[in-house]
């Protein structure tokens, strides 16, 4: 019997149990099971998973399940990869009256998802706003035209048709104007050359985008005629280190910042900052990985970022808590 009790509590410490949806969750990015389908509510629209689709090289959707006991953990930071604005919650739910079908592709028999036509879906649905907390106060940026401006989308990740395809997707949100070429070679990181915009404006496109590892590049360097170049790399295998300083045994910030798998340090100072006496959250980076910086800060609720021109493929967050 007390080997049933511990392989039970062993199951329940492995995988997080179902939160079950009510108002503090409904209108918050999550995913729920109804009978036998999968829906994300994502950004005020709801998109059906077919079951079946691996959100995994080795794991389909219904494998995240098992009977009542989902693992929760898990379960979000795969499919976070492919949602910018973070799928945040596992609820119950019931089939919703209209969703939208979530771009699938069949290879060796096996349906995965299509990520090149998710980020183009994506990219034409509402930017979740976030809210305004008592340490950091983000200010609502003013909205920008990009109506008309010249971007040159340069496809450096081996993925066929994905420069045209994020394009496409730029154009319909942003009426913007684009040319899309393969770069000169594949690269792991991502580039921005902002010729051009100004940095509101930059900024909002940048959101759009589900990359997470962006270098800035100096303006007129490759297509100085755009307003604007984005390099796509393939945003893997950069040996960027993010890390979370915090005066505190641990911070809830490592969970919001799985994807970037965040390496987290206990320290009671950085440099000459007393982390005990440190007010929100300080985002400390290199000139060359702003945009980097800047989705973090997006992530964290901060506008308080911080050059430091001593990090190499590094950017340090400093918190109290």
């Amino acid at each position: 019997m007390k080997k049933i009790i511990l392989i039970l509590v062993s199951l329940f410490m492995i995988f997080g149990c179902i939160e079950y949806e009510s108002k503090d969750v409904a209108d918050k990015n999550r995913i729920f099971k109804s009978d036998n389908n999968f829906y994300v509510y994502y950004n005020g629209k709801f998109i059906e998973i077919p079951k079946g689709t691996y959100i995994a090289n080795d794991k389909k959707i219904e494998n995240y399940y098992i009977k009542k006991i989902v693992n929760k953990s898990e379960l979000l930071n795969d499919l976070n990869k492919y949602f910018p604005d973070k799928i945040e919650y596992v609820t119950k739910g019931e089939k919703p009256k209209e969703s939208i079908k979530l771009p699938v592709i069949t290879s060796d028999g096996k349906t995965y998802i299509d990520s090149v036509k998710l980020e183009k879906l994506l990219v034409e649905l509402p930017t979740r706003v976030a809210q305004n907390d008592k340490e950091n106060i983000v200010a609502e940026e003013k909205p920008v035209s990009l109506e008309g401006k010249k971007i040159e989308i340069l496809n450096a990740n081996g993925i066929d048709g994905f420069a045209s395809s994020l394009g496409d997707a730029l154009m319909a949100k942003f009426k913007i104007v684009y040319n899309a070429e393969n770069y000169t070679q594949e690269e792991n990181y991502s580039y921005i050359i902002n010729n051009k915009l100004d940095d509101n404006a930059a900024n909002e496109l940048l959101s759009s985008l589900s990359i997470k590892y962006i270098k800035k590049m100096k303006p007129g360097q490759i297509k100085p005629d755009a307003d604007l170049v984005i390099i796509t790399g393939k945003d893997t295998e950069t040996g960027f280190k993010t890390e979370i300083m915090s005066a505190a045994e641990n911070s809830a910030i490592t969970e919001k910042l799985k994807a970037y798998t965040p390496v987290f340090t206990k320290a009671d100072k950085y440099k000459d900052i007393d982390l005990k006496k440190l007010t929100g959250i300080q985002i400390n980076y290199n000139p060359e990985d702003y945009y980097t910086a800047y989705k973090l800060g997006k992530l964290l609720n901060t506008t308080n970022l911080v050059e430091d021109t001593s990090l190499k493929d590094n950017i340090i967050i400093l918190t109290k808590d």
